[in-house]
């Protein structure tokens, strides 16, 4: 079954849905094979995309566990990175990082998949990295050591995460007699424990080319490609193993509900049904999708949201969905709410439920769901590594490659009677389940539409650089064309100077941004949800502290329609007090459940003491004393100081017609209200710090995170701006990085750590984070330093430099693969006053960097004074040594 992605389920799932030229492309395209193996291998070339995806499915997950080995498959994933016999630990991130490459991997209940992105070119390393990584793995015994403790340290901090907690209990009780009951993560006993010959005999098992599906996508020769994948599998050996596959549970299901109280301010709730009679049945599975998405995955129109959410303001967030194995699943809502609504939220669920079992959905629902499932297929079909995940997701997990071509007639049949027949014979309160996580002290309660004018515009050409058009229009908008014809997609970003930085009063740009699209004089609330999704098209708002975004990413068939609510979002708003309300009320709610995680309490600590008393502060904190008394007014105030042509960049990227696109946006009128933003806030600086400052904060949690950074100039000081990203990729970006290195490889201190250089014009932030166990505390602040203070006195070696760059500048490269990818960094740096060409700049100014400009910023930067946010138990916490 083919599903959105759901993180917090730690399975990855893909939906995909309905008819397109890249779709169809794809389809001819696909080239299908078997080894003499029995491997399946599955080749896609792409001729327009110059990077390449090698991706394997090994047809293995927790189902295939035991009570004694609960947690292995995950366990094995971590450790295949670990080296092989072939290539020591770090050799496979080396070669394929230095050359700009990408890989992870994931396990989930069905199955485990390895990938590796990267340029097309190095199509040999890949295949031949990828499989010496899946047949020869090594497991050294020290590094099995170290790897323990890095998935124990992930399966602790899984319980700092409410919404992923309340899913995994969810699973508990609705596959309590399935093989899938299980969670992915496993045991922490049994991954304390398990030894190095446990873990071998489920590699030796399960990971044969027999039980694999290689699937290559991008600019590539079928026939070669497939001799080059069957040579480099080639050399697996038959290995022996004593492992007794798990037979599925054989367990009367009696239990329905699963109550969990911990330290959350909020209340997760998940409700739902078993739907494993519907696995095998493709067009009920599909049905329950698309019911899925009417009820609570269509965005704000959805049912749920439009009760629930809009109309009586009774949750924070709320969503639906059909999740499928491959062979059981469930439907579920999922949503988060306050307290004070425990009594109230669960009934009007069951409510919207029963309505559509009664009275069904009407064919213009159902037309809109299929029309939204035909834009996120398109969409889904601009990148490799999105399509190669999905052909071999089905091949995986579905009924093949074919379900994946036939997959739109199926869904194109569906009719509203195959809706409310799935839904009375899925969704029977009788039989459903209910996971809550909630806060202690918990009680459970008892049972019109106006076109765009498109008038000749007077327009000036100014430039063309790198197939990149720049005008600039009579009402003063500033606008860039990046034309390609390679797929039907359009993207554009409008950027309008201002945002928080300049605004009165914290927070009124982000409520602006939440509300600017909720009404018009010409659309209710409605009406814009149902115009957008009928189209599958998407406009969103946001605000940052120099600018606010204006987003919207659409079909060229579509982009008339979708331009014309764009335009009236932009020119219309009526920021109606009803949403401003609610915007503010959900503001300081999002921030009281933000910091049921330790992690997001330690960066807002971090914040607040880094920019105190700076206009560049903006936090929880502070938004907490601001947001209450910001009032439609000051909404409005913001809007005409910002929104107005002649403030406009608009960047524009995809299949369009540029006359069009210069008519259409040359139709913006002028705001006669409109006083231009000063300039001169948006360059501000923040204060130096004089002291270091170390922020402890207890909070009763399993994990700990400590967070620890500096103040830096920003891109204005363009060489330091290039040489603290080069010296950032090098302590804490990828698998190769020195933090990741010493700090998790070597000690097995962290799960997860990076670092990271942000900038604004001005002002940039270097940091360093970590989640660990709270008695890694210390040794962690102590490692950091450590690692800073070999940056200023150690220079790297000419290799380590040269690496580090072209690994830098390659992943730059890679996030240039989409239409919105495209718009976005052919704007960004226009808006900022670098122009466009500083996109291309930036990859010379990246090669410019030397080692002596490493050790300079480091020593610049970091013989400064510092911030330190720690959260985690007080025990550990308040024993951080003092400054």
């Amino acid at each position: 079954m083919m599903k959105l992605i759901r993180v917090f389920l730690i399975v990855y799932t893909v939906l995909f849905l309905n008819f397109s030229q890249s779709y169809a492309s794809v389809c001819e395209n696909i080239n299908q094979y078997r080894l003499k193996s029995g491997q399946k291998v599955i080749i896609v070339p792409q001729k327009n995309n110059p990077s390449v995806v090698v991706e394997s499915f090994v047809n293995t997950g927790s189902k295939n566990e035991t009570e004694v080995n609960s947690g292995v498959a995950h366990f094995l994933e971590h450790l295949f990175f670990k080296g092989t016999t072939n290539n020591k630990r770090g050799e496979f991130e080396k070669i394929l990082e230095t050359k700009g490459g990408v890989f992870n991997a994931a396990t989930s209940k069905d199955y485990t998949y390895y990938y590796v992105k990267i340029a097309d070119k190095y199509l040999d390393d890949a295949i031949r990295l990828h499989s010496d990584m899946l047949l020869n793995i090594a497991i050294p015994p020290e590094e099995l050591k170290n790897e323990r403790k890095v998935v124990l340290e992930e399966i602790t901090r899984s319980k700092d995460n409410p919404s992923q907690r309340v899913f995994e209990n969810f699973q508990s009780i609705v596959y309590q007699d399935s093989r899938y009951v299980k969670p992915v993560l496993g045991s922490a006993d049994v991954i304390a424990n398990i030894s190095r010959e446990e873990i071998f005999n489920f590699y030796n098992k399960y990971y044969t080319p027999s039980n694999m599906t290689t699937v290559i996508v991008g600019n590539v020769d079928p026939e070669k490609t497939l001799k080059k994948v069957a040579d480099a599998f080639a050399c697996a050996k038959k290995r022996p193993s004593t492992l007794t596959a798990p037979k599925p549970q054989k367990m009367p299901q009696n239990k329905r509900q699963i109550i969990e109280k911990t330290d959350t301010n909020s209340i997760y709730m998940v409700y739902g049904y078993n739907t494993k009679d519907s696995v095998k049945n493709k067009k009920e599975d599909y049905t329950l999708d698309i019911l899925g998405m009417i009820l609570g995955g269509s965005g704000e129109s959805s049912k749920l949201y439009q009760t629930l959410k809009e109309k009586e303001n009774l949750v924070q967030n709320i969503s639906a969905g059909n999740f499928t194995l491959k062979d059981d699943g469930f439907f579920y809502v999922f949503s988060v709410y306050n307290p004070k609504n425990k009594d109230i939220v669960l009934e009007k669920v069951k409510q919207e439920i029963a309505k559509i079992k009664k009275e069904g959905v009407k064919p213009e629902e159902l037309q809109k769901i299929k029309n939204i499932y035909k834009r996120e297929f398109i969409y889904s079909n601009e990148k490799n590594d999105e399509i190669a995940f999905i052909l071999g997701y089905s091949e995986t997990v579905g009924t093949g490659v074919k379900e994946y071509c036939n997959y739109l007639n199926v869904v194109d049949s569906i009719t509203t009677d195959d809706i409310k027949t799935a839904a009375n014979r899925y969704l029977d309160d009788e039989k459903a389940f209910l996971s809550i996580v909630a806060p202690n002290g918990y009680v459970e309660a008892a049972n019109k539409n106006t076109a765009a004018k498109t008038a000749s515009p007077k327009v000036q050409f100014l430039e063309e650089y790198n197939g990149i058009k720049k005008y600039k229009l009579e009402n003063g908008a500033i606008v860039l064309l990046n034309k390609y014809d390679s797929n039907d997609i359009v993207a554009l970003k409008i950027y309008l100077k201002g945002g928080l930085l300049t605004e009165p009063k914290a927070g009124t740009s982000d409520i602006l941004a939440s509300t600017i699209a909720k009404s018009t004089k010409n659309r209710t609330n409605m009406q814009l949800n149902n115009d957008m999704e009928n189209i599958g098209s998407y406009i969103g708002v946001s605000a940052a502290k120099e600018f606010f975004e204006i987003s919207m990413k659409t079909t060229s068939q579509d982009f008339d329609k979708a331009f014309e609510v764009l335009q009236d979002v932009a020119e219309n708003p009526l920021f109606e007090e009803k949403y401003i309300i609610d915007v503010k009320k959900d503001t300081l709610y999002n921030i009281k459940t933000s910091r049921d995680k330790p992690k997001n309490i330690a960066f807002e600590e971090f914040n607040t003491a880094l920019f105190a008393n700076s206009k560049l502060l903006y936090t929880g904190k502070l938004l907490e004393k601001t947001v209450p008394s910001i009032n439609r007014q000051d909404v409005i105030r913001v809007y005409k100081t910002t929104f107005d042509p002649s403030n406009m960049l608009v960047s524009v990227a995809g299949d369009f017609d540029e006359n069009d696109v210069l008519a259409k946006f040359s139709s913006f009128k002028h705001n006669p209200d409109f006083v231009p933003v000063e300039q001169s806030k948006l360059k501000i600086k923040a204060p130096a710090l004089t002291s270091n400052k170390i922020v402890k904060t207890a909070k009763d949690s399993q994990g700990a995170w400590l967070v620890l950074g500096w103040l830096t100039d920003g891109f204005l000081n363009e060489k330091d701006y290039a040489a603290l990203k080069v010296a950032s990729t090098y302590l804490g970006s990828g698998f190769t990085s020195k933090l990741f290195i010493n700090l998790r490889e070597e000690k097995g201190l962290a799960y997860e750590l990076a670092s990271s250089f942000s900038s604004g014009y001005n002002t940039g932030v270097f940091m360093m984070y970590i989640g660990t166990n709270p008695a890694n505390l210390q040794e962690v602040k102590t490692d950091f330093l450590k690692e800073i203070d070999y940056l200023k006195t150690k220079p790297l070696t000419q290799k380590e430099l040269e690496d580090t760059k072209t690994k830098l500048i390659g992943r730059y490269m890679l996030a240039q693969e989409t239409a919105e990818n495209k718009a976005f960094l052919n704007g960004y740096w226009e808006n900022f006053d670098k122009t466009y060409k500083f996109k291309d700049d930036y990859v010379k100014l990246i090669q410019s960097v030397s080692v002596q400009d490493i050790m300079h910023v480091a020593d610049k930067y970091f013989s400064k004074p510092y911030v330190m946010s720690v959260v985690g138990e007080e025990e550990f916490v308040k024993n951080i040594d003092k400054e």
